[in-house]
């Protein structure tokens, strides 16, 4: 008789499956009769764990109740603590209470049994089979990323749509004993022991040091140690909760056709009538504690100072480069709440977010509680302090934080123990592919800035933490001050970025009309508020005292519309509304925002200024989507870009001929042309641009003064370049004085007067610009380093072009910029970094000469020029 090979007995092994884990043995002939299960049980691959060491399988199976591929449970309970009737109990309250949810993602039931503390639970998810089915935990960035915003979202809007206002008002403590139950018990509670034994720190010190900073000890605090104000009383809102979301609970299935779709699975910690957020708070901290569990202190620190929504962002605090898609992630599980408070209560949106902040510091103390390494339970623990520091902060209470420091011991193993990790998010499956992580992610981060509005803007840089850490150095101004920062897409889909982004956009340039309020510039509070994260620091950051925020959500033909004016002093909301429209209506909408906005600041309106707002902007909106990709392409000022501009803009006029701002960007369009020598002569650019703004004249509908802005200020360039200076500074005057706060009208308005000589005054107005527009164009730079330079101020020249540089878009600006510093560093006596500064100008643009140069810049006074050209020989630039 022929040996079998170890070739054979593997292919052999295959077929059957899994082995049956030894653990449950005794339990396999139990299930088999209970459940009357025919043949085999193949266990085809492990779906995860649980949160106390529970296996978690695809299975195929016959038996009494189902046939097919299910989800087979084992685990070991406290059998006191467990029955199966209110197993099915739970699932059957899942699944009544919201049918339309339980079908798509919850499992059913199919058995449950229990003998001597060991259970088995057989689910399945709609009837549907699982081979496509992936954890979420093992899934890629990209994935994680699209289903965490729709779960975030979903788990309240669907599974919560009857969601309840609990009767009367809280103590904080009592959300989080409601969480928490036993483990804050100071004989049953394994905290404190930890806390005392392993760190060093009693449980009832009212605060500690970690890494140097002091912040409040989230143990007792949620024992009471220190009696709190009664302003910090809240109603609580109540719902159904998963209980146990972490990774390798949620399933994505990719089938082979349709929508890929996500089930929720092991339903043992489910409540019907819990606190909502925890399931939220739950998967944040099971993720993170997944992803970063060998980091050190230090860098723990980072990544929880920038999640943290007071923390103001530093060069030295930024988050390492991998860190950048997990705090996205992490953001985009938060927008869920919030988003959700903004549509749903938005008059209580004081008590729902301390209760979203109480559930971060809930969970934080929850793992904290389980028998986990030491530094796994010293990053919860410092996780909820983080979470209790905004909170205390959010809600002005003067909390002691004096207090002992607390380490992580050693260094995170190699290789933790999968029960040590129970419950958190695929920590196995996660490191296979660890080195190529984080570049998915970086590519990941970017499309979604782009897609969200951050790129948008181009070439206005993204935010650096340096330009953040200084914007607030003028302080707050006198006048009313506000920035509108980036309205929330609610709708899947670039559109609907594009139609949040628009939002913004139109409501400041309506607002900018107001003479005297002071109003920030789209382009830095979109960069601000995507990489702050939370409108209270957004606000402080830019410098001014009100924040508006809110999002845009489309379906079919309707649009809604929630937006909120928040007191970044105090962290008010002091007003808010819902719009509820027609997707024709959306620009009526952004009108009644913008009145509604300066009624609330107490604004007084100048005679016509409420029908000026009218008509900024076109009625089509996908003319407007038109004109808005035009506009992102236009910033970026090369020969490519401005065909494309023009391209889009004629669609946008054929969609709408009375669009005037449409007209006033291709008109615009050949102006760069003409500046920068693309295409054309200037004088056929130039032509171009003037036929195009008397077209724009001859619209008979009433003109907006935004509107007339637009036009005068591309008409001055016009005369400009065409050397009729008087006529430019008239039209820079008009423009400036009819849009005081549209920062690009006031600095090309400076930019007229360089020419003109008027370097002083064009000083001024850039300063006015850049307070208007912290995060600014490099141009600006460019144009305030030549007045200083001019005025023989070199020092504050070559600050300011070294400014330019740093900013600058692309090798075209760059090449701009370098040559702007050659002149500048010839001026001040310092050749040798003249001649440096011409060899990048050779580098980046070898075509670059002094006499195409000349061409596109009209000075007035000849011997300007002069000057600057004889700069430009002496460090090397090529005639």
């Amino acid at each position: 008789m022929p040996s079998v090979t170890d070739d054979q007995i593997s292919r052999a092994e295959e077929r059957a499956g899994l082995a049956w884990p030894s653990e449950f043995k005794d339990l396999l002939p139990l299930i088999r009769k209970d459940w009357e299960v025919k043949g085999k049980i193949y266990l085809n691959r492990v779906l995860g764990g649980g949160r106390s060491g529970a296996l978690v399988y695809a299975v195929d199976i016959s038996c009494r109740e189902f046939e097919g591929q299910a989800i087979l449970k084992l685990e070991h309970v406290d059998a006191s603590d467990w029955s199966q009737d209110r197993e099915y109990e739970r699932h059957r309250q899942a699944i009544e209470l919201s049918p339309g949810y339980a079908a798509a993602h919850l499992p059913k039931l199919v058995h449950a049994y229990q003998k001597d503390g060991q259970i088995a639970i057989l689910s399945t998810v709609a009837g549907r089979g699982l081979q496509y089915a992936t954890a979420w935990a093992e899934c890629s960035f990209e994935q994680q990323l699209a289903f965490a915003r729709r779960i975030s979202s979903e788990l309240l809007t669907q599974w919560n749509a009857d969601y309840e206002i609990a009767e009367g008002l809280l103590q904080p403590q009592d959300l989080l004993e409601s969480w928490l139950g036993y483990r804050l018990d100071s004989e049953q509670g394994r905290i404190g022991d930890f806390l005392t034994g392993d760190c060093g720190l009693k449980s009832d010190e009212l605060g500690y040091s970690f890494e140097g900073e002091l912040v409040p000890n989230p143990l007792a605090f949620a024992r009471h140690a220190r009696a709190l104000p009664k302003k910090t009383r809240l109603r609580a809102v109540m719902g159904q909760l998963h209980g146990d979301l972490h990774g390798n609970n949620i399933l994505i299935a990719s089938p082979p056709t349709g929508r890929p779709q996500y089930y929720l699975i092991d339903l043992e910690l489910y409540e019907s009538r819990g606190n909502l957020f925890f399931d939220h708070a739950y998967l944040e901290i099971s993720h993170l504690l997944s992803e970063r569990q060998h980091v050190d202190a230090s860098r723990w620190k980072s990544i929880l100072d920038n999640l943290s929504r007071f923390h103001v962002r530093t060069k030295e605090s930024g988050p390492a480069g991998d860190d950048l898609g997990l705090l996205k992630l992490l953001q985009t599980i938060r927008r869920g709440p919030m988003s959700w408070i903004d549509r749903n209560e938005p008059n209580r949106l004081s008590y729902l977010e301390n209760q979203y902040l109480l559930a971060r510091i809930a969970v934080g103390l929850l793992f904290a509680h389980r028998r986990m390494p030491q530094r796994l339970r010293c990053m919860a623990f410092t996780y909820a302090a983080a979470n209790l520091k905004d909170y205390l902060q959010l809600n002005g209470v003067n909390w002691p934080m004096n207090g002992p420091a607390i380490e992580f011991q050693g260094e995170a193993a190699a290789d933790t123990d999968r029960s040590a990790l129970a419950g958190m998010a695929g920590s196995k499956a996660r490191s296979s592919r660890a080195p190529n992580w984080w570049l998915s992610a970086a590519a990941a981060l970017v499309v979604l800035l782009a897609a969200g509005g951050l790129l948008w803007f181009q070439p206005w840089t993204t935010p650096t933490t340096q330009n953040i850490s200084g914007l607030n150095a003028a302080g707050v101004p006198e006048s009313p001050s506000i920035a509108v920062l980036p309205f929330r897409n609610l709708t899947q889909g670039p559109q609907g970025d594009m139609l949040a982004n628009g939002m913004g956009a139109a409501i400041t340039a309506n607002l900018a009309q107001a003479p005297r309020l002071f109003v920030i510039s789209q382009q830095s509070a979109a960069a601000i508020g995507d990489s702050l994260q939370d409108e209270v620091a957004a606000g402080k950051a830019l410098g001014v005292r009100y924040v508006l925020d809110g999002s845009v959500q489309q379906v079919d033909n309707q649009i809604r519309v929630l937006a909120k004016l928040i007191d970044v002093e105090s962290g008010e909301v002091v007003w808010s509304s819902q719009y509820d429209r027609a997707a024709d209506d959306i620009f009526a909408v952004q009108d009644e925002i913008a009145l509604q906005v300066l009624v609330a600041l107490q604004v007084k309106l100048t005679e016509g200024f409420q029908a000026a707002l009218r008509g900024e902007t076109t009625n089509n909106l996908n003319a407007y989507l038109l004109y808005t990709s035009a506009l992102s392409a236009y910033r970026t000022f090369t020969s490519e870009a401005m065909h494309q501009v023009r391209r889009q803009i004629d669609e946008a006029i054929k969609l709408d001929p009375e669009f005037r701002q449409a007209y006033a960007l291709k008109a615009k369009s050949h102006i760069v042309d003409a500046r920068f020598g693309h295409g054309n002569s200037a004088d056929e650019s130039l032509a171009s641009a003037g036929q195009i703004l008397r077209e724009a004249a001859l619209i008979d509908d009433e003109i907006s003064d935004g509107e007339k802005a637009e036009i005068l200020i591309v008409d001055g360039y016009i005369d400009l370049l065409a050397k009729q200076f008087d006529d430019a500074i008239e039209a820079g005057r008009r423009a400036a004085e009819l849009s005081p706060n549209n920062a690009d009208v006031i600095a090309r308005y400076a930019a007229i007067l360089f020419f003109a000589g008027e370097f002083n005054q064009s000083i001024q107005l850039l300063n006015r610009a850049i307070r208007l527009s912290p995060i600014y164009p490099s141009w600006y730079s460019l144009y305030i380093a030549r007045d200083y330079a001019f005025r023989g101020d070199t020092a504050e020249a070559i600050k300011w072009g070294m400014d330019g540089l740093a900013r600058a878009e692309n090798d075209l600006m760059r090449a701009i910029q370098s040559a702007n510093l050659a002149f500048i560093y010839q001026e001040a006596g310092r050749e040798q970094e003249a001649r440096a500064a011409a060899d990048q100008v050779k580098k980046l643009s070898p075509s670059f000469r002094i006499a195409a140069y000349r061409n596109v810049t009209p000075f007035r006074n000849e011997d300007d020029w002069l000057r600057m050209a004889r700069a430009f020989r002496a460090a090397g630039i090529p005639e």
